[in-house]
């Protein structure tokens, strides 16, 4: 997760890259949804003082259980991290000292399509029908795709 943000299938299990950061997080995997909008990083120092780092797991943790989805960004003070960046620097973070910050890689969004013009061709649909917004919130919800694996 500290690499690329993206499902995981191990030993007949699969888990959502939103299962794995509510591992992380210290949280049992459950349903959530995923951020309502894409998130900004304006967190411009290299490192996060430890302190504000377990705050900001925290507030995290809160957000979700009361949201019941993921945040779009992660506040470390008044500044913030996308929630792409705060997974990966809390997936590469060793429990100790200030937490370098790392640059995320939501690589789950490739399984959502970036053509709309190709995506609605169906029969329900009128002709030249496009729907980008539609998919900008899949490429959002796409956190939480895992694969099915078969028994």
């Amino acid at each position: 997760m500290a690499a690329r943000q993206t499902f995981l299938v191990l030993n007949n299990t699969s888990l959502s890259a939103a299962d794995m950061l509510l591992v992380l997080l210290g949280q049992e995997p459950r349903f959530v949804e995923g951020p309502v909008s894409e998130g900004k990083t304006t967190y411009k120092a290299g490192t996060i003082d430890r302190r504000r780092f377990e705050q900001a797991k925290s507030d995290t943790v809160s957000y979700i259980k009361t949201h019941t989805r993921l945040p779009a960004t992660v506040w470390i003070g008044s500044e913030t991290l996308s929630l792409e960046d705060f997974a990966a620097t809390l997936a590469a973070d060793r429990s100790s000292g200030d937490v370098s910050v790392r640059k995320g890689n939501p690589e789950l969004r490739r399984h959502v399509t970036m053509e709309p013009q190709k995506t609605f061709g169906w029969v329900i649909h009128p002709e030249g029908f496009q729907a980008p917004e539609l998919l900008d919130m899949a490429r959002l919800q796409a956190w939480t795709l895992k694969p099915a694996v078969l028994k």
